[in-house]
């Protein structure tokens, strides 16, 4: 086979995939925040599938539909001492724990056998520096932290590409 190249201008239009770890954070601040958002982009994958659970179970309301998700935020009020279904997603589970500890709200962190193992890293050296105990199986923490009154608005995001 022989195949001619000529200088030629490309053209055309690529629509870049979104980016998982960006989507993640969207997610958990539109959970956070009081009010509703809309966030367009959102690529449907077990790890956003883990943070969707995982911000139901903070007491956030939220549907996803093709690549657009809307959540009703909690307003920084947990409900409870959730438990957080991490699946195997490591995002989910670092993204969350910081979030848990400053809220207040304590709680469980589940997930695979393999996502436990993997461990938390910087994490686990973090908490034992500040007395607070990682149990693997299921990991556990508590902390204490008050909200102010939040204001109910609409946001809209769009989960920028890669």
């Amino acid at each position: 086979m022989k195949v001619n190249i000529s200088p030629s201008r490309a053209h055309g239009r690529v629509n870049a995939p979104p980016s998982k770890s960006f989507a993640h954070r969207m997610m958990i601040c539109a959970a956070l925040a009081g009010g509703t958002s809309v966030i367009d982009g959102v690529a449907e994958s077990e790890d956003m599938l883990a943070t969707l659970d995982c911000i139901r179970a903070m007491g956030a309301e939220c549907s996803l539909s093709g690549q657009k998700l809307t959540v009703t935020g909690i307003a920084g009020r947990f409900g409870g001492k959730p438990e957080f279904p991490c699946r195997e997603s490591g995002s989910t589970l670092r993204f969350l724990l910081p979030v848990a500890l400053t809220a207040g709200c304590g709680g469980t962190f589940t997930g695979t056998e393999r996502l436990m193992e993997r461990g938390i890293g910087v994490y686990e050296t973090l908490f034992a520096e500040k007395g607070i105990t990682v149990n693997k199986k299921p990991i556990r923490q508590r902390i204490a932290l008050r909200s102010a009154a939040p204001r109910r608005r609409q946001h809209r995001a769009r989960a920028p590409a890669r």
